[in-house]
Formats: C-alpha cells, sequence, structure tokens
C-alpha cells in the first residue's frame, strides 16, 4: 500500500483524501515502479498555481509541451506534456490557494534562453544565492518568477 500524502486518498499524516482509492482524477502523485526492485519513477509533477490556464500557457510557451486531451467527461485538468518522442516529464497545474514561497524548497532547473522566457511574462529575481562569477567552466545562471511568482533557474544567457 502507497504511503499516505496529500494526494495519496490515505488517512494518516497529510492524507486529505483527495483522491479515494484508485481514483485519481487529475493523475496527481503518479508513481509506477522502476526497472530495480524497490525503485520508483518520476511519472509527474503536481505544480501549485492560483490560476491554472495561465501558468499551463506559460509552461506551454516556455516548455513547447502539449496540453493532455481530457481523459473522460468533465475532465478539465491542466496537464502538460512533452510532445510524442520528446523526453521530459508530465506537469500538472494543480490548483492551491497557498501563495509561492520566496525561498521554495523544490524547483525547477531549465536550461533556455532567459530573454526569451522574460518575453514570456517571466520576472528577474534577484537572488541572493547567484554566483556573480561563476567559477570556470561552470554556466551562468539567473532565477526568474513565472507569472505565479513560482521561482526557477535557468542556465544559459543572463537577464540584462
Amino acid at each position: 500500500m502507497p504511503p499516505a500524502g496529500p494526494h495519496s486518498g490515505l488517512p494518516g499524516p497529510g492524507g486529505s483524501g483527495r483522491h479515494r482509492g484508485s481514483v485519481n482524477p487529475c493523475g496527481f502523485c503518479r508513481l509506477s515502479r522502476g526497472i530495480a526492485a524497490g525503485t520508483a519513477t518520476i511519472e509527474q509533477v503536481s505544480l501549485g498555481v492560483i490560476d491554472d490556464r495561465r501558468a499551463g500557457e506559460f509552461r506551454r510557451q516556455v516548455l513547447g509541451y502539449v496540453q493532455r486531451p481530457p481523459r473522460y467527461e468533465g475532465d478539465d485538468c491542466i496537464v502538460l506534456e512533452p510532445p510524442a518522442g520528446e523526453p521530459g516529464v508530465p506537469i500538472a497545474m494543480d490548483v492551491s490557494k497557498s501563495p509561492a514561497e520566496d525561498f521554495p524548497r523544490i524547483h525547477f532547473d531549465l536550461d533556455a534562453e532567459a530573454d526569451r522566457l522574460v518575453v514570456l511574462s517571466a520576472q528577474h529575481v534577484d537572488w541572493r544565492h547567484c554566483p556573480r562569477n561563476p567559477l570556470l567552466g561552470e554556466r551562468p545562471y539567473v532565477v526568474l518568477a513565472d507569472p505565479e511568482d513560482n521561482r526557477f533557474c535557468v542556465e544559459g544567457q543572463r537577464v540584462g
């Protein structure tokens, strides 16, 4: 039996009962057994957002992902997936009333052109931990925030 968690539908610490048993309408918290016994693979990442449509459109443009078609009548969950045959993990826009964290416990690291993401409405974050002068061989990076204020790192060209 899987451990209790915020989307597990199981009682216990963090278990909200959101998904009951095997019913998991938005596909959150999907894990599958990996090749080696006792391992798991990440099947999907769920991102807490306030406006799922705005957040989904931003990520669709940034990543080149496509929206997963509805799986059943009334399925309005926004889940973005890599185009067929492309690598990547699907990202679900999980509606949340919690504000974005100034120092998130988890974030995305992207290999992209930061200037292009700013044009798409990302905002530069003055991050005190960003190296001003990266070490030889290290790629420079910047910290940006999406329209929902979720922070993420971008390697490559610095935002001017």
